[in-house]
């Protein structure tokens, strides 16, 4: 069952997916497409930093971004980018593409599609798969 987002959330996802799609193609890369179960991933792993105060890549019984994807039902390769505190698309996507890492993430070829979630207190996901 898909958690409910108020308007500005989906405005700043949509916002998130606008900046992350404009970087790939000034990069000669394309566009990535969201993708339900990785939305669904995002936006629970979001909500559950949220709710458990925590942050980071592993939650609290040290599944990692590839464990709940697998258990989601999404069986291929997959990255991760998280941020907390960003108040806009746009920022969080100044914040990663700042990062060595994340902007790795962002600009990677081996991606096809991806998922968004962003919590009430801004924490932000992306995930990145790839799908045959």
């Amino acid at each position: 069952m898909p958690l409910p987002l108020v308007d500005y959330h989906l405005s700043q996802l949509k916002n998130v997916l606008y900046w992350l799609n404009r970087a790939r193609e000034e990069n000669g890369l394309w566009r990535l497409e969201r993708h339900p179960i990785l939305d669904e991933v995002a936006q629970r792993h979001a909500f559950d930093m949220h709710h458990r105060n925590f942050y980071g890549h592993d939650n609290p019984e040290g599944l990692k971004p590839w464990d709940r994807t697998a258990a989601a039902g999404f069986g291929w390769s997959v990255g991760e980018n998280i941020a907390h505190g960003q108040s806009s698309g746009q920022k969080v996507h100044e914040s990663w593409m700042s990062s060595d890492g994340h902007r790795s993430n962002i600009l990677s070829p081996r991606w096809n599609v991806v998922g968004l979630g962003l919590s009430w207190d801004c924490h932000w996901v992306q995930v990145f798969g790839s799908t045959p």
